[in-house]
């Protein structure tokens, strides 16, 4: 019987995701929605992508089993439909994954479906392949039934088969590539057709950074300058609408050489205070009708 999932001329079928709630619980809770989040890069428009098969525009649905499977009587069986139903399966891949008896099972009964070169492997922590030596054994990551070959009956042989994946260890491929390695690896349009998009939008998000930056520092400048005291001299005074106003614009050193000066404070296009100020701006002693904040 052939379970290999129906091919439709504009969509993918289901992706199926595994993970463990584990202590690293977040790692697998992240990357099913930042593989729904990443859409096809327009650039490659729409041309066939893996089997021939059109990439849409988006990559939907992911399947999560823990979060989406159904209660179930026979948790077994339902594992299986979620698996026959899937076109990839992506393994969180940990030393407590390695261990797991439904890790291995899923892992085996996905690949007796044919569909072993639709595994993609993302290396949390451990180390791959570390059990072919038993002093390092329990830092093994990789399940016993990704590292070797499944037979058409099901069971595993001692073939061995190098899984593709991403690595997520410190000094590793890093989140983002791992997650651009594996829709790279689903879709079949190549990882730099992602990359460079990634770096386009990458370069769009600093512009916006520095642009509101730069946005935000002149209207700080701008609101500094409006609500700060600012200081004027002047030769002589007069009104304009009932508001005080100099004429003739001195400097510090015209001031310094006249024995009386007219200096006006301002602040958010007020006038504060209107003084009468000899040489060395002081207050005049004799002041009585400029003195005075207005």
């Amino acid at each position: 019987m052939n379970h290999e999932p129906r091919r439709t001329k504009n969509t993918l079928p289901l992706l199926g995701v595994h993970f463990l709630f584990n202590k690293r619980r977040c790692v697998g809770a992240t990357i099913p929605p930042c593989v729904r989040n990443l859409s096809r890069p327009s650039r490659v428009g729409r041309r066939p992508g893996r089997d021939d098969v059109l990439v849409p525009r988006s990559l939907f649905p992911v399947f999560r089993d823990r979060d989406e499977l159904q209660l179930s009587s026979d948790l077994g069986a339902s594992i299986e439909d979620a698996l026959r139903a899937s076109r990839y399966l992506i393994v969180i891949c940990t030393p407590e994954a390695a261990i797991s008896r439904w890790v291995n099972e899923e892992i085996r009964h996905f690949k007796s479906l044919g569909r072993e070169d639709r595994i993609l492997a993302i290396i949390v922590s451990g180390e791959p392949n570390a059990s072919d030596s038993p002093e390092r054994a329990v830092k093994e990551c990789f399940p016993p039934a990704l590292r070797h070959r499944v037979a058409a009956d099901g069971k595993l042989t001692e073939e061995r088969c190098e899984p593709l994946g991403g690595d997520l260890r410190r000094g590793g491929d890093g989140f983002k590539t791992c997650v651009l390695k594996a829709v790279a690896g689903m879709t079949g349009l190549g990882y730099n057709s992602f990359a460079k998009r990634e770096q386009k939008r990458r370069r769009r998000k600093q512009l916006l950074f520095y642009g509101v930056m730069v946005a935000l520092t002149i209207g700080l400048v701008v609101w500094w300058d409006y609500t700060r005291v600012k200081v004027a001299y002047f030769a002589h005074l007069t009104e304009r609408w009932g508001v005080p106003e100099g004429v003739v614009k001195l400097n510090r050193e015209m001031v310094s050489h006249r024995n009386v000066s007219f200096r006006i404070e301002t602040s958010r296009q007020k006038v504060r205070s209107v003084l009468h100020v000899n040489s060395e701006g002081q207050l005049l002693d004799d002041d009585k009708e400029f003195g005075a904040a207005i």
